[in-house]
């Protein structure tokens, strides 16, 4: 079971703030979010670490996503 957290608007686009996916082996992040989810502009954290929407995801991990903010 992957856990994947949605923060700020992304929450908007996914529908929830957490949801939990059960793969049985490692995918991509791409082939497991909805089709509409913005490719730019997030910040991806797998376990803890930086990773990107071709990273392959396995069972039992955890996957925080957030937008990109700017401001001065």
């Amino acid at each position: 079971m992957v856990e994947i957290k949605f923060l700020g608007y992304l929450t908007d686009i996914a529908g929830v703030r957490k949801k939990e996916v059960f793969i049985e082996s490692p995918k991509p992040l791409k082939d497991i979010l909805p089709p509409s989810f913005p490719d730019k502009n997030i910040i991806i954290l797998i376990d803890g670490k930086p990773g990107d929407l071709e990273t392959f995801i396995s069972p039992d991990q955890s996957v925080t996503i957030m937008p990109i903010l700017s401001g001065g």
